[in-house]
């Protein structure tokens, strides 16, 4: 889970998807992973259905999905 709400400013933002990025980086290939965004309510980023595996290709798209999430903004 990654707070993606207007709290913080970039330097925030940046070091949130980082730690994300390294928790999932960290994972084994036969982990399951599920990226979900925290604003107002949570909502889920990546996969759109249930678990992705924690390989390198799935982690790539999950972390892309958190990129495309606008700084801030209740959602």
């Amino acid at each position: 889970m990654v707070d993606t709400s207007a709290a913080g400013d970039d330097a925030s933002r940046r070091l949130k998807a980082n730690v994300a990025e390294a928790i999932l980086r960290a994972l084994a290939d036969d982990d399951r992973i599920a990226l979900v965004s925290l604003d107002v309510e949570p909502r889920v980023l990546y996969p759109e259905k249930g678990l992705a595996e924690a390989k390198d290709e799935q982690i790539a798209q999950a972390l892309e999905a958190m990129a495309s999430q606008p700084a801030g903004g209740a959602r």
